[in-house]
């Protein structure tokens, strides 16, 4: 096989709630287009779908050495929970035309969580359908959270202290929010040890470890919202926390359709930010609960 690939990646809301602002600063950083804003860029792209894949046929020509082109757009799920319903509507007709580019192809990552939202779009359903178009990831096991510590490192060149990860693990858990926990741990490690190329145990716990982490995250988080936390957090909390007797505080799920408002908002940037997990109840009903018991004993 000569099949030989460059990609552009992106996510639909990393530039704001518009798809095709992300779309327009990945392209414009790749082709060095001059003479025109990002944001010109995105709303002749929106006008006229022939202008994206003018752009896409001109980076796959920029490089002579490939043949093909993978259009990866992650965390596809910002296309439902950011953009609105007419960006969405057009950007999933834009996708629909260039999938039909026999040189172009697409991979989209979307939580498991947001399929049933999906397939309600006609459009994306048919692409989800077509030639084996989805591939299930199910949740790691504790060996390949290890190698997804490890063998990233491996490969950026960094040396990790023996017994890291492992102490990682320990205190991750192997939960639904693990891999969050330790991907943002790791990276607050690195930052810490100021960008070098060993991560040491002495590092990890001078961070506060797993705990250290989810405190900062959380916190980071909280400051960057406009709306009033300070009623809108407990709210949340009241429907994802339940206390016994003994004081003594425990996660529960919660239905989604019961947020409203501020509280809503505040459980939408910590399930970004994988401090807050969802899933399905028993009736196939969306609920949200906390990642990891170290929210709960962590985030003071």
């Amino acid at each position: 096989d000569n099949t030989r690939w460059i990609d552009l990646n992106f996510k639909p809301a990393e530039r704001g709630a518009n798809p095709y602002l992300a779309m327009a600063y990945s392209l414009k950083s790749e082709l060095n287009i001059s003479g025109i804003s990002e944001q010109e860029l995105a709303r002749e792209m929106q006008a006229d779908g022939s202008v994206a894949q003018k752009h896409l046929s001109d980076l796959l020509a920029q490089h002579k050495q490939s043949n093909n082109l993978l259009l990866v757009i992650d965390q596809f799920e910002e296309l439902f929970t950011q953009c609105s319903p007419n960006e969405r509507k057009d950007f999933l007709v834009l996708m629909d035309n260039i999938v039909k580019q026999p040189s172009i192809r697409i991979i989209i990552t979307l939580r498991a969580d947001f399929y049933a939202r999906a397939i309600e779009e006609p459009i994306l359903a048919k692409l989800l359908r077509q030639d084996r178009g989805t591939f299930p990831l199910d949740p790691p096991g504790l060996s390949a959270i290890h190698q997804m510590i490890i063998r990233p490192a491996e490969a950026a060149g960094i040396e990790l202290q023996d017994g890291l990860a492992q102490c990682m693990l320990d205190d991750a858990g192997q939960g639904p929010g693990a891999m969050a926990l330790i991907a943002f741990t790791l990276n607050q490690l690195y930052q810490q040890e100021h960008n070098t190329a060993y991560l040491s145990i002495d590092g990890y716990e001078a961070i506060g470890g797993v705990q250290g982490a989810v405190q900062k995250r959380a916190e980071t988080v909280l400051k960057s919202l406009s709306v009033n936390t300070d009623k809108g957090l407990p709210n949340l909390f009241v429907h994802l926390v339940e206390v016994n007797e003994q004081e003594v505080a425990t996660r529960r799920r919660a239905l989604q359709s019961k947020l409203k408002g501020d509280t809503e908002t505040v459980a939408n940037a910590l399930i970004e930010a994988r401090l807050l997990v969802t899933g399905k109840g028993e009736d196939q009903q969306p609920t949200v609960e906390v990642a990891h018991e170290t929210v709960l004993n962590g985030w003071e």
